[in-house]
This record gives structure tokens, sequence and C-alpha cells, in this order.
């Protein structure tokens, strides 16, 4: 209903992937109990080979940091990788992912951008020139615009993925980091 009317082009993007996301998480809810017969069953699982692929032994007891202010996100993000038998601590600003990082070695964090108090723009610089910490630090936003992906990379950020999220490119951009991170 609230996409019909005129919204700004942030606030329709916003709207659009509130929109999404609630039917990934319909979606989900459905397969869970087994409801194949719901309109919104297209979910983010609808291409499990490709997710066959990945090595999950490999990342399956990655300490993560999910760094987002939105509950919202945070139960989605939370949900697809207990769905793998994963979980992620969660800060909910880039301050709290400093105080956390500060006392533990994670071996990933998935950085929102726009947060109260300290973005993921900040918060990323932070670790890298304060705190000398190297984890890997992945974009998770909503803008899909051209150029926001460079501007992350050169925050200190080592990739970059929208939302809402897409679980086969989520465990590929995990994956491909984790390989990185321990050949360097």
């Amino acid at each position: 209903v609230l996409l019909e009317n005129e919204h700004s082009e942030k606030e329709r993007e916003f709207l659009e992937a509130i929109k999404i996301s609630g039917e990934k998480i319909l979606g989900l809810m459905d397969e869970k109990l087994g409801n194949a017969n719901h309109s919104s069953s297209k979910t983010a699982f609808a291409n499990e080979a490709s997710i066959s692929r990945i090595h999950f032994n490999e990342i399956v007891k990655l300490k993560i940091l999910l760094v987002d202010d939105d509950i919202l996100n945070i139960k989605l993000v939370e949900y697809l990788l207990a769905d793998f038998g994963m979980k992620a601590d969660v800060a909910l600003n880039g301050k709290l992912a400093i105080d956390k990082l500060s006392v533990k070695n994670y071996d990933l964090v998935l950085m929102d951008i726009e947060m109260p108090e300290m973005n993921g723009y900040e918060a990323t610089s932070f670790i890298r020139e304060n705190l000398k910490n190297e984890v890997p630090i992945i974009a998770v936003t909503a803008h899909a615009m051209s150029g926001e992906k460079e501007k992350c990379l050169s925050f200190g950020m080592n990739d970059y993925i929208t939302k809402p999220i897409d679980v086969n490119n989520l465990f590929k951009i995990i994956y491909k980091n984790h390989v990185k991170a321990i050949n360097n």
C-alpha cells in the first residue's frame, strides 16, 4: 500500500527492501512449515545446487559479527545462518562492533552501512586504522547504486552484498572471503 504513494527514491528503495524481505521471510516460514502452496514460497533457497558447492565444513565454525541496527535484518540473517548450523554475535551499531572486536577475535564481519552513533564506513575506518584489524568486513547495504561497491572498498571493506540478502550470494561471499583470509 505504501509503495502506491509517491516517495523519494531513497524511501521507495527502503520500502521495496522491506517488501522483498517480508516475502522472503514468508517463504522461509512456508518452507519450514512444509506449505509449498503459498504464493510467496519462492524462497532464498530456490537454488540449493549452488549452495551445495560451497564447502560448509570450512565456514560453519566461523566466528561472525553481524553489525546492523534493524531487528528485521538481524533476524533474517540469523535465520539464514542458523539454517546451515551457523550463528553470529550481534552489534547494533559501529561503536558496539568496535567494542566487540576489541575483546574478541572474529573471522568475518557483516557490516551494515547506515546505523546510528557510528555508521559502517566510520566503523570500518576505525577498525582498520586504530585497531589494526584485518578481519574481512562485508558491507551489507540496501544501496545498489553505481559506485557504492567501490566506495565500500575504498573505506577498507573487503566485499559488498545488497539487501534484501540473497542466501546463495551471502554464502559465496562468506566462503570467498574466508578462503582469501586463510591464504594471506
